[in-house]
């Protein structure tokens, strides 16, 4: 992935986010090589990918069609190998949301894939407080970013932290309370 390695470096190099104007044309070379490492055999490649993928949503105004399409093929890589990642993930998923409110909020699809992301961390009663943490931030985004818009899920989101904090036997440290 030395080609990964190297447009790293040209972002770095260049402050690409002060010239948006180059967008276009990296997102055309970069949105496939990107999509291509979203997957398991490719995990090392990973905080890069997501670095990019975080410079592109949050400097591009408005997101691109293009780019998102990268929301579900991350959040599939979430779910099937980036659980422990969950942290490195959360500033992409964060973007799509305060940079592309509108989008993110008139779609149901975006709004159910988070659902279950926070879903998939609080029902499991392994996870640690870093993923509870990470399911707050991300929760929270949400309902300030998303008020008015997003709240058919403030019901199921304190409905997810309840079960959670009531849960008998259940290690909780103050990542979930209020």
């Amino acid at each position: 992935m030395l080609q990964l390695s190297v447009y790293l470096l040209v972002f770095e190099l260049m402050s690409v986010h002060q010239l948006p104007q180059l967008f276009p044309e990296l997102q055309a070379c970069l949105l496939p090589l990107l999509a291509q490492n979203l997957c398991a055999d490719r995990v090392e490649y990973l905080e890069e990918t997501l670095e990019v993928i975080r410079v592109f949503t949050y400097y591009t105004k408005p997101i691109t069609e293009e780019l998102w399409q990268m929301f579900p093929m991350l959040v599939t890589a979430w779910n099937e190998f980036g659980y422990d990642y969950f942290q490195e993930f959360l500033p992409c998923i964060r973007n799509y949301i305060t940079e592309g409110t509108e989008r993110f909020c008139c779609s149901e699809g975006p709004k159910e894939m988070v659902f279950k992301m926070c879903e998939k961390v609080l029902k499991q009663p392994d996870s640690t407080q870093q993923h509870c943490g990470t399911v707050a931030q991300l929760m929270e985004t949400v309902l300030i970013r998303c008020t008015g818009q997003a709240d058919e899920l403030v019901a199921p989101f304190v409905g997810l932290v309840c079960t959670r904090l009531f849960q008998e036997g259940q290690k909780i440290g103050s990542a979930l309370r209020v």
